[in-house]
């Protein structure tokens, strides 16, 4: 069953189907994801519901819902909302080039793929210390299943730490329908999280942290030895949250380096529980930033579906296991090697950061011809090879 109608009839007919989902459970807070799941079952995004579709018709429609967030908000490219409801609303989530944060969520509803296809990546975290008034939380955070979405695969969205995940969308365009309701009223914030264990509360500072950190930001510009004198002093002996946020906005600015190595250890003494885990975790979010700045200059699918891998999988099995679901049928090891392989060539090694001689090359080329099972040749390559920085922690785990 499909909604007619174009996009704006899909949504209509989305709307009350979700309506009347919910109005059978109660219409409760908690039963929301329930109802959105099975609405979107019942009435998938059709071919008439595309990225391109969605955008033309936000482009000429005159009455698009008030209810819009605001124009500053990256959760989409653009995020449109298309039906709205006093207690819940749906929205279009186009993304060109895109990820989302490991991320927990503050509401209850459910997503569906329209276009494209995506990795989603589940998450579990058991919270542990709380600092920073609650905006910074240390934890085990362990990872799920990853698996590819493709268009009319639904997923539930529940509030709090039982749903924490990660969406990686592979496709450009991919669209994404999401339903929920405004707020489930929880106590925690909506922590985004960093491996392997930070949660920090990525969507509030408050206005007076907001306006000191624009003051900042304007001294980087004027004078940035100043600016770092300033970021050391924030950090040794500034509010918690603000010292946070100067830290993580130095590694923004300059990647990882040993002046954001020390800001992480001085805080680290301030605040013992981040002793651990504070570098560590601003370490392997620079890594996985410099791996998604190389994959955004690259044109082609299965070379930026890779990038997309190492920069969201922590090790080997999990990338194999996403290799085996994308080209089943297929040898993983065999995938990747001809990536790396072409990654690594004249044409694509300078954009890629994968740098192999000649003669290493003519190795892995000759692994691709071997006829035997190529279980260990992804060892061999850490052993033999000398592999460059952005494989290494996939070759060596």
């Amino acid at each position: 069953m499909s909604g007619g109608g174009g996009v704006a009839g899909y949504f209509d007919d989305l709307g009350r189907m979700v309506a009347a989902e919910w109005d059978r459970r109660g219409r409760r807070v908690g039963s929301l994801a329930e109802s959105a799941t099975a609405a979107l079952g019942r009435l998938p995004p059709g071919p008439e519901v595309g990225s391109m579709e969605v955008l033309e018709h936000a482009v000429g429609c005159e009455d698009l819902p008030a209810l819009q967030s605001g124009l500053s908000d990256v959760f989409g490219q653009p995020p449109l909302v298309l039906f709205a409801a006093d207690d819940f609303y749906i929205q279009a989530l186009n993304w060109i080039d895109g990820t989302t944060d490991v991320h927990q969520h503050g509401v209850d509803g459910a997503f569906a793929v329209a276009e494209g296809m995506s990795l989603h990546v589940p998450y579990r975290f058991s919270p542990g210390d709380r600092m920073a008034d609650g905006h910074l939380v240390v934890g085990e955070l362990a990872m799920g299943e990853p698996e590819i979405l493709r268009p009319g695969d639904v997923r539930p969205i529940t509030s709090g730490f039982g749903f924490v995940h990660a969406l990686f969308h592979l496709e450009r365009p991919t669209l994404t329908i999401v339903v929920r309701n405004l707020s489930s009223g929880l106590d925690d914030p909506q922590y985004s999280y960093l491996r392997p264990g930070l949660g920090f509360d990525k969507l509030w500072s408050g206005k007076r942290t907001g306006k000191r950190l624009q003051a900042l930001g304007a001294m980087h510009r004027l004078d940035p030895a100043a600016a770092r004198v300033r970021v050391a002093g924030l950090v040794a002996d500034g509010p918690p949250w603000l010292s946070f946020l100067a830290a993580h906005d130095a590694l923004y600015r300059t990647g990882w380096t040993e002046d954001v190595a020390e800001l992480c250890r001085t805080l680290g003494r301030r605040l013992p529980a981040l002793a651990g885990v504070l570098g560590v975790a601003f370490e392997a979010e620079a890594r996985q930033g410099n791996v998604l700045a190389r994959r955004g200059l690259l044109t082609e699918r299965p070379h930026r579906t890779f990038l997309a891998l190492l920069a969201n999988l922590p090790d080997r099995e999990a990338v194999r296991s996403v290799v085996g679901a994308l080209y089943p049928g297929e040898e993983p090891e065999r995938r990747i090697l001809e990536w790396v392989v072409e990654l690594s060539s004249p044409r694509y090694r300078t954009v890629s950061g994968l740098r192999l001689n000649d003669d290493q090359l003519a190795a892995l080329r000759a692994r691709l011809d071997q006829e035997a099972p190529l279980q260990d040749a992804l060892e061999s390559l850490a052993a033999g090879l000398d592999a460059p920085p952005l494989l290494r922690e996939l070759l060596t785990v």
